[in-house]
């Protein structure tokens, strides 16, 4: 019984995952999206998660649109902009390492909203137009923030870094030489002070 019933539930939310905001299955499907992004700990992975979760949504205001169910429409919209908004704040914490690819996939997806959204406006009955418009101008505001993230990065990688002082270099390895003995004409090391008196003072001795 209890393996019918997972295969059933399984089933199910298998279904779930092609249905539309009006289906009796939709809140199935965002109950799966949403226990996938507790389940993940990498900022990365969750990054990637909701653009993808951002994407279907529009694809089902889409829809919405097409069937005129306004209402279903707006909550997509608004779930669309939370994602997007939600995947901005994780970019800006990430590493430049980790943040490239998704700063460019934040852009593709955002330009991508952009002119979806533009078409379906031009289609849409007038009670729709309100909340397409005002996603529009949320992705909008995102794509310029992601694109304004990746100029300055670009800029950060060309700006040349500072060159190291010749005249320092030349000090510090003078100061690792070690020390070198004058050395006399005829060869050998020069003796310095008291150490040639006290030669001296032999030799005379010896000749007395």
């Amino acid at each position: 019984a209890s393996l019918v019933f997972l295969l059933i539930l399984g089933s199910v939310a298998f279904a779930s995952t092609k249905s539309m905001p009006d289906s009796s299955l939709y809140p199935i499907k965002r109950f799966i999206e949403q226990t996938r992004l507790n389940l993940t700990f990498s900022d990365h992975t969750r990054a990637r998660l909701r653009l993808s979760f951002a994407e279907a949504r529009l694809e089902e205001a889409k829809v919405m649109v097409r069937l005129k169910k306004i209402d279903k429409e707006k909550m997509v919209l608004k779930d669309m902009g939370k994602d997007m908004a939600e995947t901005l704040k994780i970019i800006q914490k990430l590493s430049n390492k980790d943040r490239e690819a998704l700063v460019a996939k934040f852009i593709s997806i955002s330009q991508h909203q952009q002119a979806v959204l533009t078409n379906i406006i031009n289609r849409a009955p007038e009670e729709a137009r309100e909340a397409l418009e005002h996603a529009r101008e949320t992705s909008k505001r995102g794509l310029e923030e992601a694109e304004e993230a990746a100029e300055k990065r670009k800029e950060h990688e060309t700006k040349p870094k500072p060159e190291k002082p010749k005249g320092k270099e030349k000090l510090e390895t003078h100061e690792d030489e070690p020390e070198k003995l004058e050395e006399e004409p005829g060869g050998g090391s020069a003796l310095h002070g008291d150490d040639r008196w006290e030669d001296q003072t032999e030799v005379e001795n010896e000749g007395e």
